[in-house]
């Protein structure tokens, strides 16, 4: 039986593909997109810089979290939101406060087998050996 506690309460930002995103040609230059700051463990908004080419559509941001492992423990259930304003979240300017508020939705919930949930998140810290085939 496999360390459900290694698999929990993890919360990465990742690029990730997003059938929406891809479908609406997202990313766009200028547009607007949510990262968490792993160190800094604050949220931060940032603007697309640039058109990315026709290929990279649909690869954007998301915040990724591990709730544990499946009944049969072979892989991660995660919660997956993508992170462009107008996709998986909505980023509304608060003049009152000064600051956007941030409306999350489209969050989706799904397992990842282990391989690939350590391949997303180990390589991040460890360097290589996690690579998928």
């Amino acid at each position: 039986m496999a360390n459900n506690d290694k698999y929990k309460e993890i919360f990465i930002s990742r690029l990730m593909p997003c059938k929406e995103c891809q479908e609406k040609g997202y990313p766009k230059k200028g547009q607007l997109f949510l990262t968490y700051g792993s160190k800094t463990h604050k949220y931060k908004i940032h603007k697309i810089p640039s058109d990315p080419p026709a290929k990279k559509a649909g690869i954007t941001p998301h915040f990724v979290q591990a709730l544990g492992l499946n009944k049969t423990d072979d892989a991660v259930v995660i919660i997956r939101n993508c992170c462009i304003d107008g996709c998986g979240i909505n980023l509304i300017w608060n003049e009152k406060q000064g600051m956007y508020d941030i409306h999350f939705k489209n969050v989706n919930v799904t397992v990842l087998p282990i391989p690939e949930w350590d391949a997303l998140f180990f390589r991040w810290h460890n360097g290589t050996g996690f690579e998928l085939d």
